[in-house]
């Protein structure tokens, strides 16, 4: 009789924890959170503005949120990037293009972006940074859940370091 409460409370609890961490795969619209997103200072950004070009660059069975997801990145870089007192504007003579890619591994197959970053600076050049990052998770080798929300998140901030790497090498 306790290895049946046992095996229910295991199956109980792993039901809970999946649907406590399942927050969509790379075919959904994530809710971004722009405190988790590390802009660096990017100091030598002048003017302290650029224009923002999403491209959705994913398989095609994954584009069925294509605006949703650019009306994110937009909302949310525009948050990020104001803590720098960085402005998207349409018009912004330094233009940022952000392309969103599916990605997998062998061990994850939905949880997964790949993010590629390319700041053009006029007469100074262009910054580029690539990152991916998957969530997901797993339980005895099984996936219980992912998050693509935090997957976004992590790879922007690392698309930001590269690009303000890329951005202290230029003249």
């Amino acid at each position: 009789m306790t290895a049946k409460v046992l095996v229910f409370s295991v199956t109980a609890g792993l039901i809970a924890l999946s649907g406590c961490v399942s927050k969509g795969t790379i075919k959904d619209s994530p809710r971004l959170e722009s405190t988790k997103i590390v802009v660096p200072p990017m100091e030598r950004l002048t003017p302290r503005e650029m224009s923002l070009n999403i491209v959705d660059n994913r398989a095609p069975e994954y584009k069925n949120h294509s605006a949703e997801i650019s009306a994110e990145l937009t909302r949310v870089l525009t948050l990020a990037l104001g803590r720098q007192n960085i402005a998207l504007k349409s018009n912004a003579a330094n233009q940022m293009t952000l392309t969103i890619q599916d990605y997998k591994t062998a061990e994850f197959q939905e949880g997964c972006v790949l993010l590629t970053g390319s700041l053009d600076i006029p007469k100074k050049g262009k910054a580029n940074a690539s990152a991916n990052s998957c969530m997901e998770f797993k339980s005895f080798g099984r996936k219980v859940g992912s998050d693509i929300g935090a997957a976004y998140e992590n790879a922007l901030s690392e698309v930001f370091k590269g690009i303000n790497s890329g951005l202290e090498q230029m003249p």
